[in-house]
């Protein structure tokens, strides 16, 4: 149900790839999910990355399209991921479902609880390294 195309930079889509054929904590659909959306994808420089793109230093604000809950974090490399300070790994399961996707995009992700539904409510590229932000704004 994504509703719009991955936007992408080569480094960050070959570290996708690589996670995916490593990781044994994706499900069989996540796997063919992101596999598809990647095959699909536009790619771009660092530069011309638009602005509301889901990638590594981003904060984003997800709502669950069940619950209506709305979730915020920043999505960093693993080495900055700390959840208590809302920092959340690129190559976690809910990392590798958001990233190259824009504001207003759809997705759909298998969890534990079972198949979800989110929508992207913001993407804001953040200014600062991840290792010096230090709270959700």
């Amino acid at each position: 149900m994504k509703n719009t195309t991955l936007i992408i930079t080569q480094n960050n889509l070959d570290m996708i790839r690589q996670h995916i054929e490593s990781s044994e904590n994706l499900s069989v659909f996540n796997k063919t999910q992101l596999s598809a959306d990647l095959q699909n994808a536009v790619k771009v420089t660092a530069d011309e990355l638009p602005a509301d793109v889901v990638t590594t230093n981003s904060f984003v604000k997800l709502l669950d399209l069940e619950s209506m809950q709305e979730f915020n974090f920043y999505l960093v490399m693993p080495d900055f991921a700390d959840i208590k300070s809302k920092k959340v790994s690129c190559l976690s399961p809910i990392g590798m479902a958001l990233f190259g996707y824009r504001t207003g995009a759809e997705i759909k992700w298998e969890t534990p609880a079972g198949l979800r539904a989110y929508r992207l409510l913001s993407v804001t590229r953040a200014e600062k390294e991840p290792s010096t932000l230090l709270s959700i704004p």
